[in-house]
């Protein structure tokens, strides 16, 4: 209570344990409202790490069959690659028989062509 001068000359001892429990009270539903933004948070947390790793299947995915089709294509070209040479060596060879076969024509069976 205070004087007609602004002062506090007594206290109200009767009011104290209704004035501590409304602090309490306000109190208490500030925790609670916190409690469910803090639930709020973990839910949402959550849905956003099961997207992530989603996403991360999802790359890994994309990035393992990527790597198989590089293999493939790297596979083939050096198949084709392989080919191309087989190609050259075989027509090489070729090119060694008509002349081995030329040399044998014109000069007979005793003579090697001067190639070999």
């Amino acid at each position: 209570m205070r004087d007609k001068n602004g002062e506090i000359y007594s206290v109200r001892y009767d009011a104290v344990n209704t004035m501590l429990l409304n602090e309490f009270l306000k109190e208490h539903r500030t925790v609670r409202q916190q409690q469910k933004e803090i639930d709020a948070l973990k839910a949402e947390l959550k849905e956003q790490r099961a997207l992530i790793q989603a996403v991360n299947d999802k790359v890994e995915t994309y990035l393992r069959r990527r790597l198989r089709v590089m293999k493939r294509k790297r596979f083939s070209f050096n198949l084709e690659e392989t080919e191309n040479t087989l190609r050259v060596m075989s027509a090489k060879r070729l090119r060694a028989a008509q002349i081995y076969a030329f040399h044998f024509i014109v000069h007979g069976l005793d003579q090697r062509p001067l190639l070999f």
